[in-house]
């Protein structure tokens, strides 16, 4: 995954800080970036590089469990005080299998565990828009979950994806196709919008540290962006990117491709989930041509 780099080094300094002041709360690591960035990719690629072993959070013979845990998407703002039934409630499915424990009955579970466990959960723009302040309603979660025993560890993603608005249109008929337009216009500002007040809002966590959530230890990452055509130059030049290629291609023919994925490219820069997609085909095509 070519420039994330930044990203790693801040999560390597918050694992060992948390794991320094030994910490009996959740580590909370908010990524943040908009739909096309491949959060939950970002996860996988961490989990598959050993990153949390080589950052003493697990040892490789305990690894690490992780679980996706579900945003009550139809929750009503009005009921956000339902909102700890519902996260302990599916926290119980994914690790104890079971519904109904309690946020102690869950935590004795993870005390008790010898594997620390990542918990990720995914956050869109219309969840602020329909469900009003829901980051501080989850911190408020998390900050109140019972203490951990000494050596037991939780690190919690929250993956922010701000959500740009921006369909394709292939409506046959200009009428439809103009007021798909005019929907698609105003979705867009609407969101541009609200993703703004939510990175000022992230921003203002992160400078002040999480001081609202006492106890509670927390990082804001970097933000998520396209990737620029050095970086992918830097991705390309890795020991093990060059094993994936074959040792018989070029790196020169490789950069090639890349010049023309850039040069065909609107922006400076890429969106990683359309990147990976002409990467994977331009892995795929070079092993069929020279195999």
């Amino acid at each position: 995954m070519p420039d994330r780099n930044q990203q790693e080094r801040e999560l390597a300094k918050a694992v060992k800080k948390h794991l320094d002041q030994a910490h009996l709360k959740p580590l909370i690591c908010i990524l943040h970036g908009d739909q096309y960035q491949c959060h939950v990719e970002f996860l996988d690629r961490l989990i598959d590089s050993s990153f949390f072993e080589q950052t003493g959070l697990c040892s490789s013979d305990e690894g690490i469990r992780r679980k996706p845990i579900e945003w009550p998407n139809d929750l009503d703002r009005n009921k956000m005080k339902d909102l700890e039934y519902w996260l302990c409630n599916d926290l119980a499915k994914k690790f104890l299998n079971h519904n109904n424990s309690t946020k102690e009955e869950i935590n004795q579970f993870f005390c008790q565990s010898p594997s620390p466990a990542l918990i990720n959960i995914q956050l869109l723009t219309e969840n602020w828009q329909k469900q009003g302040d829901i980051l501080n309603e989850l911190l408020s979660f998390w900050h109140n979950w019972p203490k951990l025993t000494s050596g037991n560890k939780i690190i919690i993603f929250l993956l922010v994806k701000y959500q740009t608005g921006k369909k394709s249109s292939s409506q046959k008929f200009v009428f439809t196709r103009f007021f798909g337009f005019l929907i698609n216009y105003f979705k867009c500002k609407n969101c541009q919008s609200k993703n703004k007040k939510i990175q000022a809002e992230l921003e203002k966590l992160s400078k002040e540290n999480f001081q609202q959530f006492s106890g509670l230890s927390g990082i804001v990452l970097p933000q998520l962006t396209g990737i620029a055509q050095s970086d992918v130059y830097n991705w390309v030049a890795r020991d093990d990117v060059k094993k994936a290629f074959g040792e018989k291609i070029a790196e020169d023919s490789i950069m090639a491709k890349i010049d023309e994925i850039f040069q065909n490219h609107p922006s400076d820069t890429i969106p990683m989930r359309d990147l990976a997609q002409e990467l994977t085909k331009l892995l795929k095509d070079f092993t069929v041509n020279y195999n």
